[in-house]
């Protein structure tokens, strides 16, 4: 029995096996079981077997497996200074300010005091 059946959906697995590009699966279903992917493919395909739960997405597209961990290796090392004015600014946007001058920007040793 899975945990999970996800109907009504479209999957990118990525599969470089499939003859569509990204591994496309339209009209897929996907199997969860123990919080891993127990089975994918064409919802006519599936298996039988019941689950605990079914969800219908709707036609929503489904990227399983895929990790978007997006940055930038200009941003790399430590950023607790970019966070601070971030967080700074947060507080003053939620408080009214609409807009932010080089104040908010300035870093130590861009512009005299």
């Amino acid at each position: 029995m899975w945990d999970i059946l996800l109907l009504d959906c479209h999957a990118a697995t990525m599969a470089e096996e499939s003859r569509e590009e990204f591994g496309v699966i339209r009209n897929a279903a996907i199997a969860l079981k123990g919080g891993r992917i127990a089975w994918i493919g064409p919802a006519k395909n599936r298996p039988s077997g019941k689950a605990r739960r079914t969800r219908r997405l709707h036609g929503a597209w489904v990227t399983p497996g895929l990790v978007d961990c997006h940055t930038h290796l200009v941003f790399g090392g430590e950023r607790v200074g970019d966070w601070r004015l971030r967080q700074a600014a947060l507080g003053l946007f939620s408080n009214g300010l609409t807009w932010t001058g080089s104040p908010l920007r300035r870093r130590p040793g861009m512009w005299p005091a």
